[in-house]
């Protein structure tokens, strides 16, 4: 319901700095930090009925907010009482105000503040905006946050513990917890031993990959994997792959076996897998090779005085029959 300046059915009333009297409601400082919900339902219920909450989350339990430190999420002591009716919490601020919190004896150093609670006017701030605008947004951020604070209150007591008892251990105590971690880091060692050791299931005998499992059989298929070359000069050696059989002239099983035949590892044999195949290339390599090298009988040229140009071998010939001058 929103509050104006005359007071809605909460009786709030606009104050000179522009906040609104929360008239039903409380606001009470020094409370025990130790002190539970249903202790401070109880002691302040006793002066007049307090309003039951309507939310979801909460709903008939006393409209009471303790407020909590946001780092450590512990009560700081003060907190907001809603009652039924606007005159109770009147009453309330003369009845509970200097006197000490819960029954006689329990809360002895305690001293309690009451006043009435006071809010900011969210309409005052919205400046056209829809009643409050980015503050109603702010509004609901803090009190979501205060809300998982409270859900989150346990874990951190719990978390706080947990460090205080490790900061409080013997040396006994020590020493056993990291026998324990190391225990257990054994087991999960030998766990891990236990799953190396499994065979590989690989019933299509598929390459192992960088990680030791069969690669896919998708990229097997993709890089010819699947065919397999054959190669007599290597002593009739597989290779799976054209990239392997390529990659095979330039090792030293073929270059080996090369060596053996007696015929040099050149480019001109590169794709010759057979025996056969070899020495007749090598033989026809040999021939052409003969056939232009340096021949003194055919290529070395003489003339005669009439300027006849000749080879040495028909020069030769004709001098040694006195044809020429």
């Amino acid at each position: 319901k929103r509050a104006g300046a005359g007071g809605g059915s909460r009786g709030d009333k606009t104050l000179e700095d522009g906040s609104l009297s929360w008239e039903n409601t409380i606001y009470v400082q020094g409370l025990p930090a130790s002190a539970r919900m249903h202790e401070i339902a109880e002691f302040f219920g006793g002066i007049g009925p307090i309003k039951k909450s309507k939310k979801s989350h909460n709903q008939g339990e006393p409209t009471i907010h303790l407020y909590k430190d946001k780092r450590t999420g512990q009560p700081k002591g003060d907190g907001t009482i809603s009652y039924e009716e606007p005159s109770t919490a009147r009453a309330a601020i003369d009845w509970f105000s200097g006197k000490p919190f819960g029954p006689p004896g329990a809360y002895p150093t305690s001293s309690l503040t009451v006043t009435i609670a006071t809010r900011p006017d969210a309409n005052r701030f919205g400046k056209g905006g829809g009643g409050g605008g980015g503050h109603r947004e702010l509004a609901l951020l803090e009190e979501v946050t205060c809300h998982l604070g409270e859900l989150l209150a346990e874990v951190v007591d719990e978390t706080a513990a947990m460090v205080e008892k490790k900061q409080a251990r013997t040396y006994d105590e020590i020493e056993r917890d990291l026998a324990a971690a190391a225990e257990a880091q054994e087991d999960e060692d030998e766990d891990d031993d236990e799953e190396k050791e499994k065979p590989i299931y690989n019933p299509l005998n598929l390459p192992l990959g960088w990680d030791g499992k069969p690669i896919p059989y998708w990229l097997y298929k993709l890089h010819g994997l699947n065919i397999e070359y054959r190669c007599e000069i290597c002593g009739n050696q597989s290779y799976m792959g054209p990239r392997a059989f390529e990659r095979h002239f330039q090792e030293w099983r073929h270059a080996h076996g090369m060596a053996c035949l007696g015929i040099p590892n050149t480019r001109h044999f590169q794709g010759i897998t057979l025996i056969e195949d070899a020495y007749t290339l090598w033989a026809k390599l040999k021939g052409e090779t003969q056939g232009s090298t340096w021949n003194p009988e055919l290529d070395e040229e003489f003339e005669d005085k009439q300027g006849n140009v000749m080879n040495r071998k028909t020069y030769t010939d004709l001098a040694r029959q006195g044809l020429l001058d």
